[in-house]
């Protein structure tokens, strides 16, 4: 009879003796585990933030405050940002790529994704009232001209060169801000049409 030999790829805790995939399994786990906790972090340090700009100007928020405000250490922040400014660009990543991940190009309707923009961006509003009583509002143009190029390529008529999509990405970009600062009294539908009425012809 032949007897398997099995070797002890790795050892838990509590003496049990896994094999390589047993290894693979709790790694892939603690990986899943890690990131889950980092995404806990980074939410607590966003939320922290928010709660200190809600009474402080932004240059008087330091880092230790930030960390403490969120209940995390200061090694735990530096793990994640270098600057507090990182925290809203790491936000503002976020939500330009859920924006793009749930816009359908509507078969080209630049209207109905122009409504879509201004509802998604009403929806959050705190957060856009935040970075313009900061006067931080500059902070979206980098994020406008990085995310946005490509949907105004699809659906501008003909093949626009880059500097009329360009103009396009910052005029909106101005839009959306004026239109945050009087406090969004204008309606979607409205806005929408603005952005259409300035747009060539097909």
């Amino acid at each position: 009879m032949l007897h398997l030999q099995h070797h002890c790829y790795y050892t838990t805790l509590n003496g049990e003796c896994l094999p390589k995939t047993g290894r693979r399994y709790i790694e892939e786990e603690t990986v899943t585990g890690n990131r889950e906790s980092n995404a806990l972090t980074k939410e607590s340090i966003f939320t922290g933030l928010l709660e200190l700009m809600a009474t402080k100007e932004f240059a008087q928020i330091s880092v230790t405050a930030i960390a403490k405000r969120a209940g995390v250490s200061r090694m735990a922040f530096y793990r994640n940002y270098q600057t507090k400014e990182d925290i809203l660009k790491d936000y503002l990543d976020h939500l330009f790529q859920q924006y793009l991940a749930q816009m359908t190009l509507e078969q080209g309707d630049l209207h109905a994704l122009a409504v879509g923009f201004f509802q998604y961006f009403r929806r959050n509003q705190s957060f856009l009232d935040a970075l313009i009583t900061a006067n931080l509002q500059f902070l979206l143009l980098p994020k406008f001209t990085h995310y946005l190029p490509e949907v105004f390529r699809q659906l501008l008529p003909g093949s626009p060169s880059p500097m009329v999509i360009q103009f396009d990405v910052g005029g909106l970009y101005q839009l959306l801000v004026a239109w945050a600062q009087e406090g969004m009294v204008r309606s979607d539908e409205e806005m929408a049409q603005v952005v259409v009425h300035f747009q060539p012809k097909k």
